[in-house]
């Protein structure tokens, strides 16, 4: 019984029998990096960590600019006058968006050499 059994054919192995070395390469690089080599291996070389560290830092220094600055006259970015509170209880909406703060009174800081300050 043993002597009548044949080999239990898996998948055909003839187009890489006859293929050649080059035939061979070029079908291993694209099985194993695929059509989009180059992205792929940019998108594991690029830490995507620091890149969202760099997005978050930049959009809330934006957001500070924003709120507390004004352009100067050579174009620049100076401080806005400070004023007191003008109260000293804590409320979470004033907290949250600065806006809401009232600005009345004389600044006690004005940044030098803008023209505003005494």
């Amino acid at each position: 019984m043993m002597e009548h059994m044949d080999d239990y054919v898996l998948y055909n192995t003839d187009r890489e029998e006859t293929e050649s070395e080059e035939e061979c390469f070029q079908r291993f690089v694209y099985a194993e990096h695929g059509s989009r080599r180059f992205y792929r291996f940019f998108v594991t070389l690029l830490p995507k960590r620091l890149i969202c560290v760099i997005i978050i830092s930049a959009v809330f220094l934006y957001r500070y600019y924003l709120n507390n600055c004004i352009k100067d006259a050579d174009g620049g970015m100076v401080s806005k006058p400070m004023y007191l509170p003008g109260s000293v209880t804590f409320n979470p909406f004033k907290f949250l968006f600065a806006s809401l703060e009232d600005a009345s009174g004389k600044p006690f800081w004005t940044m030098p050499g803008t023209g505003d300050d005494d």
